[in-house]
């Protein structure tokens, strides 16, 4: 945005009894000091002394003196935005507003008011006042021409800032408040094409587009030094806050401009626009430069395409990226969904809380996000969401992405109306019911406007016709080579896209000499991004990092651009991350790009080639800059690792890595058990198809399914899944392999979670047998040991489960450190069954020491470390201090509300635990109220069933029947 300075508005508008009714004037008032004062758009500050920025049908003494006072407050070097609305009258050369009440009669002392004039002499009086001056009234090209000859030379200086905007010209009349109307819409919307501020210049276009009865004038002077242009308000498709749907995505953005640029409607559009009202999906095919994603574009952006595309027609949009998951792409479509459709924020907030939160914590991203909201949309409800580049997704997240569409569209049967545009190459759309649109070549007139609009020569326009062959991608880059070439001729145009991408190179890099020269750093970021793919989604510090693995060159931001310049035009960039994780994204504009450059061009590899070194260099520098050891929840979704969750175990597939795929699946996981389940379903699919069903790796991601549906809830089904793994693992890998006995302890320990704790201590001591005298198990035995004794424990036993957590806790300090997390788990553990062996004064003992060692090592927030403070507690007070152990709790609570909510499940344990503690010091009934209480969150977050919830019951039948009881000394 433009450097700021004091900006202030004040609207005018007036009806002269005698003149024809304007019957918009309030409203458009009203509209447009709504926009100029809004923060998101005009900016400006009210500009009068009593904070007023609106004057409707006032006289002309107080509209003379409201002008007066305005310009005063703005005068110290401050911009006024003023606007007149209503009718005007031009005399000798001089024009007039008429204010209400005023005779027609000039030189009447109640007569018309002239406006320009007064505005020279405020000029004069406030040398450092900076003025905009909006007209909308008959021949209002008038007061445009006198500020031109009057106005300018003040003086005798120029060192003035105006601008007037006039909506006719001087013999024009103006037609119901229609210039006005059509500038209130611009500042609402904004125009995606053009630049971040919009200024009068903009605003002419947008009048003379919408109102062609009327020619709008500007007259304008800039005489100072320093300082951004003028500008009327932020250009409100640029600002997510404004709810621009491109805007949502910086990185969506940013490809969605400059397509949109030289837009004009072509018949497609008006095709996909009356399919997606005839039909709820479409599927919009064509190949490659045939302006899918142009058209996707123009669906969303009302203003590039007024006669064609409705206003709010499209409601949520996403540019598909090769690596795209269904939470996160669910995820961003609910944020456009809470702001353009009215009833979805409710709908999402009744869905949230009728769902206990137990279960809610069980769901997917996209049940959460978007399906769940969306079932709570009044029946008929519409909802139109636009995917392009369908056939840009891996086989991975085109599986992922298709179920969710699926899920989609059965939702549309019995609830709201849910409607889908996707685009894609032929042959690569979703398996869904859809009704299809061919983007067909280009027509030849249309092609011939375009190059006109693009100032391409007209001798030029039959070879790059002939060249283009419909296609609009191939126009483009002719139309950007012939714009930055000398004497061409039409023998000289390249023909085929390889072909005018080397053109187009050989242009950019002088002939391309440097191209295969050891360390090329401009080859060295391209080979890195076509790696990543096409549009803005890779994080600078990780192109930079790939790019000096690759040309052994110290790359910092400015010698990057410096080296991509020749080619900024088919480079694209976006913000991303807030604060210190804050960041740049950055791709190649276009996948054919991207195709070129990897030799995969059905044409044909063209002269300037990548290998695939790019993708085991960002591997590496995602290794660098974004550990997985050191990912939390707290920067989870900071650029860095958010990428690297998304994209490193695609660009390890790339690199054949598959046992590193495995490990960075586990270690970058998601908080939702769900969504890692899903994750690895669709990794053992590819596992499957292409490495085999008896792989080593393919049966360890079987494994990794069989776990997660355990901890996604379903713990009988994961008992069948590890079961049947077994069988195979022992035919393919025998039965003393460490793969098969892990297999074993997953069958161990979902025995118990399924509710058969006897059974679950006979599997682990069998297995603790054989695990024992095969070598090289000393990490699984740990494992082992630490389930025997937590199992030992559940089923009524916890002095063998001390005893044993005792015998572990040695060798998990020896094997593993003192500070290992598994380490201060065996001591958590251990210090449980020392409290509930009957002793918590020792209990009480080892949590303190071990919050020490927790807050040292995890952090104070951690969730473990919050785990060991409610224990602490809880002990503390089974340790004869009740009081103590209720500040315990009582502190305890307002971080577990800050760090987890107020409806956490842990968050409600630690209020059990303060409301058992008030109870037994002598106040039942307050301990009543707050078992009330909690009973009330417990059903509606966990259910009526659920065991806590029980619990609860119990305790409000405790306290209920202590009250009025004596309290026991």
């Amino acid at each position: 945005m433009a450097a700021e300075h004091p900006r202030f508005s004040l609207v005018v508008a007036s009806q002269h009894q005698r003149l024809g009714h304007l019957s918009f004037l309030d409203e458009a008032a009203r509209d447009l000091d709504a926009a100029l004062q809004d923060p998101l758009r005009g900016a400006c500050a009210a500009a009068l002394p009593g904070g007023s920025s609106v004057l409707v049908n006032a006289d002309t003494t107080v509209t003379y003196e409201a002008v007066a006072d305005a310009a005063r407050h703005a005068s110290e070097g401050g911009l006024l935005i003023l606007t007149w609305i209503g009718h005007g009258l031009a005399s000798n050369g001089n024009f007039y507003v008429l204010p209400r009440g005023c005779t027609l009669s000039l030189g009447h002392p109640i007569g018309p008011y002239g406006l320009p004039h007064h505005i020279k002499e405020l000029l004069t009086s406030h040398p450092r006042l900076s003025l905009i001056l909006l007209v909308d009234a008959c021949v209002s090209g008038q007061s445009a021409a006198e500020a031109a000859t009057g106005w300018i030379g003040m003086g005798k200086d120029l060192r003035r800032r105006f601008q007037v905007l006039s909506a006719a010209n001087m013999d024009e009349p103006a037609y119901d408040c229609a210039f006005s109307r059509a500038i209130v819409v611009q500042l609402r919307t904004g125009h995606i094409a053009w630049d971040r501020e919009l200024t009068c210049s903009d605003l002419k276009k947008a009048a003379e587009r919408t109102e062609r009865g009327q020619q709008p004038a500007l007259i304008t002077l800039d005489g100072a030094k320093t300082g951004p242009e003028l500008w009327v308000a932020h250009n409100a498709a640029l600002l997510p806050k404004a709810g621009s749907l491109p805007a949502f995505s910086a990185a969506d953005l940013a490809v969605l401009r400059p397509a949109l640029q030289y837009f004009h409607p072509t018949p497609p559009l008006a095709a996909i626009v009356s399919a997606s009202r005839e039909h709820r999906c479409v599927v919009v095919e064509g190949p490659a430069g045939y302006g899918k994603t142009t058209a996707i574009g123009a669906l969303t952006r009302h203003e590039v395409a007024p006669d064609t595309v409705p206003e709010g027609f499209v409601h949520a949009l996403r540019l598909l990226k090769p690596n795209e998951e269904a939470g996160r792409m669910a995820h961003q479509l609910a944020k456009q969904l809470d702001v353009t459709v009215n009833e979805f924020r409710q709908a999402r907030i009744a869905f949230e809380t009728s769902i206990p939160r137990i279960e809610l914590e069980h769901m997917t991203g996209a049940e959460q996000k978007l399906l769940g909201p969306l079932q709570f949309l009044p029946v008929g409800a519409q909802v139109r969401i636009v995917l392009d580049g369908f056939d840009q997704l891996s086989e991975v997240s085109a599986r992922d992405l298709g179920n969710l569409l699926h899920q989609l569209q059965r939702l549309s049967h019995d609830g709201p109306d849910i409607r889908l545009v996707i685009s894609c190459r032929p042959h690569a759309a979703p398996p869904l019911a859809a009704h299809e649109v061919s983007m067909v070549a280009a027509p030849e007139p249309e092609l011939r406007a375009y190059l006109a609009q693009r100032t391409v020569p007209q001798y030029l326009h039959d070879a790059l016709v002939a060249s283009s062959s419909g296609n609009w991608l191939i126009a483009s880059l002719l139309a950007d080579y012939v714009a930055t070439s000398l004497d061409l001729e039409p023998h000289d145009i390249p023909s085929g896209l390889a072909a005018v991408y080397d053109s187009v190179f050989d242009q950019a890099l002088e002939g391309g000499a440097g191209w295969d020269q050891p360390g090329s750093e401009l080859k060295a970021a391209l080979t890195v991004m076509a790696a990543a793919g096409p549009g803005a989604g890779l994080p600078l510090p990780v192109l930079l990092d790939a790019c000096q693995r690759i040309s052994s060159r110290a790359m910092d931001a400015a010698r990057l651009d410096e080296c991509l310049a020749p080619l900024r035009r088919y480079i694209v960039h976006a913000s991303a991350g807030h604060g210190a994780s804050a960041t740049m994204l950055y791709g190649v504009f276009h996948q054919s790009l991207v195709d070129y450059l990897t030799g995969a061009l059905p044409a044909g590899p063209g002269a300037y080639r990548v290998d695939t070194a790019g993708h085991r260099a960002i591997v590496s520098a995602l290794a660098t800059l974004a550990p997985a050891g050191k990912r939390t929840p707290a920067n989870a979704r900071e650029p860095l690792y958010d990428y690297a969750e998304r994209a490193e175990a695609e660009h390890l597939w790339r690199c054949n890595a598959y046992q590193e795929i495995i490990q960075s699946l586990k270690a970058r996981l998601s908080t939702v058990p769900r969504e890692n389940l899903q994750r690895w379903q669709r990794w053992h699919q590819e596992f499957t198809q292409h490495l085999g069903s008896d792989h080593r790796d393919t049966l360890t991601t079987r494994q990794e399914v069989a776990f997660w549906t355990g901890e996604a809830g379903e713990p009988k089904k994961a008992l069948k899944l590890y079961t049947d793994l077994l069988e195979d693992r022992v035919r393919i890998l025998g039965p003393d392999d460490s793969d098969t006995l892990a297999t074993r302890h997953g069958i161990a320990r979902w025995t118990g979670e399924a509710g058969n704790r006897e059974e679950a201590l006979k599997l682990y001591n069998d297995l603790l047998t054989d695990a024992e005298r095969v070598p090289g198990s000393e990490a699984l035995l740990l494992l082992i040991r630490h389930g025997l004794a937590y199992w030992m424990g559940e089923a009524g036993e916890p002095e063998k489960a001390l005893k044993l957590y005792t015998d572990l806790l040695e060798d998990r300090v020896r094997i593993l450190g003192p500070d290992g997390p598994d380490t201060l788990a065996t001591r958590h553990n251990l210090a449980r069954w020392m409290g509930e062996a009957g002793e918590p004064e020792k209990a009480l003992k080892l949590y303190t020491d071990l919050l020490e060692d927790r807050v040292r090592i995890l952090g104070p927030d951690d969730p473990d470390t919050l785990a060991t403070r409610h224990n602490l507690a809880r002990w503390m007070g089974e340790a004869g201090e009740p009081e103590k152990a209720l500040k315990l709790y009582t502190d305890l609570l307002k971080d577990r509300i800050r760090i987890l909510g107020p409806d956490h499940p842990r968050t409600l344990a630690t209020r059990q635990g303060i409301a058992d503690l008030t109870g037994e010091a002598g106040e039942p009934e307050k301990a009543l109220k707050l078992y009330t209480d909690l009973l009330k969150d417990r059903i509606r977050i966990l259910g009526p069933d659920h065991p806590d919830t029980l619990t609860t019951r119990q305790g409000i039948a405790r306290w209920t029947a202590q009250i009025g009881k004596p309290r026991e000394p």
